[in-house]
């Protein structure tokens, strides 16, 4: 069960964009939110790098107290915290102090991948932690909620990896899983993957596709229009980027969800 969720926050309304998912997420599962703005230091002609910390620092403590006060409003426990230091840095760090079971943040990259700037801080953040991160592309429209989520599984150790992380939120929002798999049969993982979920009695359902996985999989997409895909990288780098392999990335690019990532732990 997930309870206890790591916001960052940067001072946007893309950032808090994706408080109400994790509002509907925590109050399902009476946990609570820590919000985190991270302050790093600068000079200018104005003040030393000492003085602009400080007030940034206040200034911060100020904006998260505001938020704090307005999901306190709604029943939601809530913990602020204002770091100084570089951002993936200071969230990866804090998450794993505080231990927190996810990581929820938004990205300016509006299609996936394709948009995701090198080295932005979310990509950092998934590069450097093995806790589950939610990430939403842009801005969310409307009251969003999350109902179905899908989670792309060739039976491969690395990617059943994701499957415990999207079983906990499943579970956490009483939501559907949709577990995909392209072939003519369906590996004896997966097969094991649904007698556990049976067990935990979390609602899922088994879609099988034919052909090219990528394309078989946005078919699926399409048709089913889940919420959330689930999804693992495959573990490596290449020029300090993430790689997720070429079926992945053109999911990401192509389904326009927001997604939850699960890197696999080192050896798996």
């Amino acid at each position: 069960m997930i309870k206890h969720v790591l916001v960052p926050l940067d001072g946007s309304r893309l950032a808090e964009s994706v408080l109400d998912p994790v509002v509907q997420l925590v109050r399902s599962s009476q946990g609570s939110i820590l919000l985190l703005h991270a302050v790093t230091p600068a000079e200018s002609f104005a003040m030393t790098a000492s003085e602009f910390v400080t007030r940034e620092r206040r200034h911060s403590a100020r904006y998260l107290a505001r938020l704090s006060e307005r999901l306190g409003d709604q029943g939601i426990g809530v913990e602020e915290r204002v770091v100084t230091g570089e951002p993936s840095r200071v969230i990866v760090a804090t998450a794993s102090r505080e231990k927190v079971d996810l990581i929820a943040m938004s990205t300016h990259g509006r299609s996936g991948v394709r948009e995701w700037a090198f080295g932005s801080v979310a990509e950092r953040v998934l590069r450097s932690t093995g806790i589950p991160t939610l990430i939403f592309w842009g801005k969310l429209k409307g009251r969003f909620a999350i109902r179905r989520i899908l989670v792309p599984l060739d039976g491969s150790p690395r990617a059943m990896a994701v499957l415990d992380a999207a079983s906990d939120l499943a579970d956490s929002l009483m939501a559907e899983l949709l577990l995909v798999h392209v072939g003519k049969r369906l590996p004896e993982a997966v097969e094991r993957a649904c007698q556990g979920l049976e067990r935990r009695h979390t609602p899922h359902q088994v879609l099988m596709g034919k052909g090219d996985p990528s394309s078989a999989i946005l078919e699926i997409v399409r048709k089913e229009s889940p919420d959330l895909i689930a999804m693992t990288p495959t573990g490596e780098s290449r020029h300090e980027r993430i790689h997720f392999g070429r079926v992945a990335e053109e999911i990401l690019r192509r389904a326009e969800r927001p997604i939850l990532l699960v890197r696999p732990q080192e050896g798996k």
